[in-house]
């Protein structure tokens, strides 16, 4: 059987042989059944011969992709939107500036059409990624589609190293979210980078994004899923409702302001907290401290026992030790440098009374609590607020 294929002069022969070549399209290793011109050494994969020369796709409604024998830019090739890895041979191209290999179109396409009986071949129905870098390598991939780390849920993998967790991969086409009532958003390639309109953060990736094209308004897919109310145990006589912080309030929990953000808030109590704070994990597990920090939500404030501050609503506690903290403070460094002092000064959650002989912090020049966290050197009667040694200086 012969055919004539795009980008070789002659009829393609179909092989069953394994033969070890490259295929000519896409770069990797063939396998049989092959399309291949002995002659001149041209090997296609079945799937690559067969590859149309225009995708409509789904998640890039506004245009086609048209496949390139080349990347056609003059620095010769560009990155794969998908799996981030060098495009050099034929690329599926837009100029919207989105270019795919032809596997990692065609992946995508397949999970557009929702045609996942098809990507079995390539998923790994596990929470591990077989790597040679282990764990490390592990926490570091993260999902294409919500740039959420792998860990913890099953994915779709390919060797090219583009991984999608298998949620994203059945995320509905189309939704409707109450914050854009006008036109339900889609699901599409985020090809121009917007930031969502929750968190108004603007990916360093492509990735997917749910998308309003007349309105120009884009939801991340972590945004997107969002409860647009919760209920909390620090405010429970109103639920908190997602919207736009249009007072300016601060978080009742980390007491800072976010400008131009959504918040959960209830209004008539004036009861803002960030979705952050809103969202904190019940539990946090630091190298630093031997024991697991807890969620405790209070409707009262509190004393950080880490750095001696007023805390409200949203604490960590450590039933083991007695502590009870702010979020923020449980990453605190056991040890740090500061441009006061030269050495090193460690952090303690308390002082016996009988360490110092001068409690003044040496930063500040104000009295320090040493019932509560505080940064010291034992053998030069060194010691600074938590505040005060870890402040960052413009």
């Amino acid at each position: 059987m012969e055919s004539q294929h795009f980008g070789h002069s002659h009829p393609l022969m179909v092989s069953n042989e394994i033969k070890e070549a490259n295929c000519s399209r896409c770069g990797e290793v063939v396998s049989a059944p092959t399309l291949c011109c002995v002659e001149c050494g041209f090997y296609l994969h079945k799937k690559c011969a067969e590859a149309p020369s225009e995708i409509h796709h789904p998640f890039h409604p506004n245009h086609p992709l048209v496949l390139f024998p080349k990347p056609p830019y003059k620095r010769g090739g560009c990155p794969c939107d998908f799996c981030g890895q060098n495009c050099e041979l034929f690329v599926y191209h837009c100029p919207c500036n989105l270019d795919f290999h032809i596997k990692c179109a065609l992946f995508s396409l397949n999970i557009a059409e929702k045609k996942l009986g098809e990507l079995e071949h390539a998923a790994i129905k596990d929470q591990l990624i077989s790597t040679e870098g282990g764990q490390k390598e592990l926490e570091r991939a993260k999902c294409f589609g919500c740039w959420e780390p792998l860990l913890g849920s099953a994915y779709f993998s390919l060797d090219s190293g583009f991984h999608l967790h298998k949620k994203c991969a059945e995320l509905p086409h189309e939704i409707n979210h109450p914050l854009h009532n006008k036109h339900p958003l889609i699901l599409q390639f985020n090809g121009e980078r917007f930031s969502c309109k929750i968190c108004l953060q603007k990916p360093s990736s492509k990735g997917f994004i749910y998308f309003c094209s007349p309105c120009k308004f884009a939801l991340h897919i972590k945004c997107a899923e969002l409860p647009p109310q919760i209920n909390l145990p620090c405010h429970r006589i109103h639920p908190l409702i997602l919207q736009f912080n249009s007072e300016n309030l601060p978080c009742k929990i980390c007491q800072e302001t976010q400008l131009q953000k959504f918040v959960y808030c209830c209004s008539s109590c004036k009861f803002s907290l960030h979705i952050e704070c809103a969202s904190s994990p019940l539990t946090i597990k630091e190298k630093n401290h031997q024991h697991p920090f807890i969620l405790y939500w209070r409707r009262h404030s509190f004393i950080c026992d880490a750095c001696g501050l007023k805390g409200n609503y949203a604490a960590y506690i450590c039933l083991a030790c007695d502590l009870l903290i702010h979020k923020k403070c449980v990453s605190l460094p056991p040890i740090i440098k500061v441009p006061r002092h030269h050495h090193p000064i460690f952090h303690n959650y308390f002082l016996p009374e009988n360490e110092f002989k001068n409690w003044h912090c040496e930063i500040c020049d104000t009295e320090v609590d040493i019932e509560y966290g505080s940064y010291c050197c034992l053998d030069c009667n060194f010691i600074a607020h938590v505040k005060c040694a870890t402040e960052k200086k413009d």
